[in-house]
C-alpha cells in the first residue's frame, strides 16, 4: 500500500514538473523576434574581418549552415541554382565551421562567388547569442534598415525564398 502511495506522488511530481516547464516553455519569450534589427557581430571573411551591418540599398538574406548538414548543402545549391533571380540582394553565407576557408567546399557553387555573396566564419556562442539560435539552416531576411522581417528554420524551396525576398 505504502509504495503505491509512493509510486503515486512520484508519477503526480513529474507529471506537475513537466507541465511547469512547458508552461515556461510556451512564455518565454522568442529570442530573435521579426521586427528584431540585425544584430552587430563580426565574422571572418578570406580576406580579413567583416562586421555585420544593413546594406541601405538592398536587402540582405543570412544563412547559417554547416557543410555536413544535408538541408544546408540543399538550401545552398537553391540559392546557387537561382542566383539570377537574387540579384540585387545582398546573400551572407555564415557558418561556425573554422574549415570553411581550407577546404573546396565552396567550389561546389562556382555562381557563389558573385559580388553579393559573402561566405563567413562567426563563433558559434556569439552567434547564438545575437540569434538566438544555432540550428541549421536557418535563414534570416532583413530590409534595407536592417529590420529582420521573416526567418525560417529548415529546408524550403528557393522559390519560397525569393517570394520573401521580394516582399515589400
Amino acid at each position: 500500500m505504502r509504495i503505491e502511495k509512493a509510486a503515486t506522488l512520484i508519477v503526480a511530481s513529474v507529471f506537475i514538473l513537466l507541465l511547469l516547464w512547458l508552461v515556461v516553455q510556451i512564455l518565454k519569450p522568442e529570442p530573435f523576434p521579426v521586427g528584431a534589427t540585425m544584430p552587430v557581430i563580426y565574422y571572418a571573411k578570406e580576406n580579413g574581418l567583416a562586421k555585420l551591418r544593413p546594406d541601405s540599398t538592398k536587402k540582405t538574406a543570412i544563412m547559417y549552415f554547416h557543410r555536413r548538414c544535408k538541408s544546408c548543402l540543399y538550401e545552398i545549391q537553391q540559392f546557387d541554382s537561382l542566383l539570377v533571380a537574387l540579384e540585387g540582394i545582398k546573400i551572407i553565407f555564415l557558418t561556425s565551421d573554422r574549415t570553411l576557408f581550407k577546404s573546396n567546399f565552396r567550389c561546389q557553387w562556382p555562381a557563389l562567388a558573385a559580388m553579393n555573396v559573402e561566405w563567413g566564419i562567426v563563433k558559434k556562442q556569439e552567434f547564438k547569442e545575437a540569434f538566438g539560435s544555432v540550428g541549421v539552416p536557418y535563414l534570416y531576411f532583413f530590409d534595407e534598415r536592417g529590420v529582420l522581417y521573416h526567418k525560417i528554420r529548415g529546408e524550403v524551396r528557393i522559390e519560397r525564398v525569393v517570394e520573401v525576398l521580394n516582399y515589400n
